[in-house]
């Protein structure tokens, strides 16, 4: 549970589907995350680069930059952060999941979405990577040279 002084990680929505924004959105809202959305790859770029957020749920197939491709433009972005990108998508096939993990997702969920798995699979990441962070922290600071007092 995140204390009152932390904000709540933001997810980036992206989706052409305006009912599938909304669901998700909804969904993850009721949850306590904060949502931001994009309707295909080159505005989730754009927003990505905007806001940072925290996780990135992509639908595969869409106009004009399909989520493969934004998937790996947004990996190329991430120099010194890792912001982890599920695919949610019904394509359902080897080759898409195979593209999928290869272009940097993390996860791989088809349509329709199972709810409570993707809560678990969110929940799941949003920790870890809040893990990761607090365990860069000490790691800065027990590397940063201090001067003892005598």
């Amino acid at each position: 549970m995140l204390s009152s002084k932390q904000q709540s990680p933001l997810i980036l929505i992206v989706d052409d589907d305006p009912l599938v924004q909304n669901l998700l959105q909804n969904l993850l809202k009721k949850e306590g995350y904060r949502v931001t959305l994009a309707t295909e790859g080159m505005a989730a770029i754009e927003e990505f680069q905007r806001c940072q957020p925290d996780l990135v749920l992509m639908d595969a197939a869409m106009p004009i930059m399909d989520g493969f491709t934004a998937c790996s433009k947004l990996k190329e972005l991430q120099v010194d952060t890792d912001i982890p990108i599920i695919m949610i998508t019904s394509l359902d096939d080897e080759k898409s999941v195979n593209q999928a993990f290869e272009v940097g997702a993390i996860e791989y969920i088809t349509k329709p979405i199972h709810w409570a798995v993707l809560r678990h699979r969110i929940n799941v990441i949003i920790n870890a990577q809040a893990t990761k962070t607090a365990l860069q922290n000490i790691k800065n600071i027990l590397n940063k040279p201090h001067r003892w007092q005598t």
